[in-house]
């Protein structure tokens, strides 16, 4: 008997600039592969091990399929209809009795998807909530970021192709940044030197062609010295 399959269009909705396209395929209508989209021309159908899990995470026994309600010391299972009841009430009621803004809205990273920025259009129509100031996570990086460049945004990752050398600094693509590490092994083969500064010997250093193994913490040092260097031998960009 012939199976019924279908191939789905889809985009990795975990915490990460890549955005990587998949095709979901159906068996029987049944979910049975997440595999890269290979004529995506950024992701070239290579997805990382978290992207791969989507299927393990949807199959999962202990996936929680109704939301939970504590009653006492236990949880009880309860309709999704009951669950927007319970938050809805409480809503209107502090909203009436304290004002919106007693109601603390907190978000932070870990999915990308379109249905993140749900709540804080709700809470602007709602009226308004009292939301946090900075972050926790990678607010504080892209904070850093402008002040070091000025903006966050950076290079096409094609343009790494154009380099006469790659410097990483304190960065392992090989886990972190697969759609990197694969146009610095396609660089490389050209014959572009790849330099990493790491205090760690990990798989990046490994296929580099120099491997600055500085001590920990000392990069700041090692800033200092690069721009004193910079200054002398008037190679700064004026």
């Amino acid at each position: 008997m012939k199976k019924n399959i279908k191939t789905y269009t889809h985009a990795c909705s975990l915490d990460c600039y890549d955005l990587c396209k998949f095709k979901v395929i159906k068996k029987d209508g049944i979910i049975k592969e997440v595999v890269g989209d290979k004529n995506n021309a950024f992701t070239k159908g290579i997805i990382c091990s978290k992207g791969r899990a989507h299927l393990t995470r949807l199959n999962d026994k202990k996936r929680l399929l109704k939301p939970r309600l504590k009653i006492g010391d236990s949880w009880k299972d309860i309709e999704f209809e009951e669950a927007i009841d319970i938050i809805a009430s409480k809503l209107i009621d502090y909203k009436k009795r304290f004002k919106s803004t007693s109601i603390a809205y907190y978000e932070e990273s870990g999915a990308g998807g379109t249905l993140k920025q749900v709540p804080s259009k709700f809470f602007n129509f709602f009226g308004g909530a009292t939301t946090s100031l900075g972050s926790n996570c990678w607010g504080a990086g892209r904070k850093a970021t402008f002040y070091d460049f000025g903006d966050s945004r950076t290079s096409d990752l094609e343009d790494t192709q154009n380099a006469n050398t790659i410097l990483l600094w304190g960065r392992n693509p090989f886990n972190t940044s697969i759609h990197l590490y694969e146009r610095m092994i396609r660089a490389k083969k050209k014959g572009i030197k790849i330099v990493t500064i790491d205090p760690r010997i990990n798989e990046t250093s490994k296929v580099s062609d120099t491997h600055i193994l500085i001590k920990p913490s000392t990069d700041g040092a090692l800033a200092m010295a690069i721009t004193k260097l910079l200054i002398q031998e008037k190679k700064l960009d004026q």
